[in-house]
């Protein structure tokens, strides 16, 4: 059993997304995310806005991961999150493998691989709270569910 705190993890640490497809691969920094149990299984959540390069990526592939990184790794994690995959390669600042599909990382203390299960669209017509609107411009979320399948650590 592991020691999973996700509000910590997530919204505090933070996280890399990482995904492989059709020999590219990518990871951004998310510090939104969900990790619990939905349909019986266990499973996280990611958010990704269309606009990002790794969307393109999770959009040909249904595997991914949600590595986490001891506090020294925080300002790399930074990087991840202002730099685009299309603009560099943004893997070479950190070891890392794929293999079957899967992207790892070599430095990260903890990896849950993910099986997507489902997907749907942020519809701000549906915010109850019009304050979360604020968190947009036009560019809502795809929201990621996804099984997990195996946990490194």
């Amino acid at each position: 059993m592991i020691e999973f705190d996700p509000f910590k993890k997530i919204g505090e640490e933070w996280a890399l997304f990482g995904v492989s497809a059709e020999g590219e691969s990518n990871a951004m920094t998310v510090s939104w995310g969900e990790a619990g149990v939905l349909w019986n299984k266990p499973i996280f959540t990611v958010f990704i806005r269309p606009t990002r390069y790794t969307y393109g990526l999770s959009e040909k592939t249904d595997l991914a991961t949600l590595s986490f990184f001891p506090q020294e790794y925080k300002k790399t994690l930074s990087y991840f999150g202002r730099v685009s995959g299309r603009d560099e390669n943004k893997l070479e600042k950190l070891s890392h493998r794929t293999e079957n599909g899967i992207l790892t990382f070599d430095s990260a203390k903890l990896t849950l691989v993910g099986k997507k299960l489902y997907y749907t669209d942020i519809d701000p017509r549906n915010f109850v709270d019009p304050t979360l609107e604020s968190n947009y411009d036009n560019d809502y979320h795809r929201v990621y569910v996804y099984e997990i399948i195996d946990v490194k650590e």
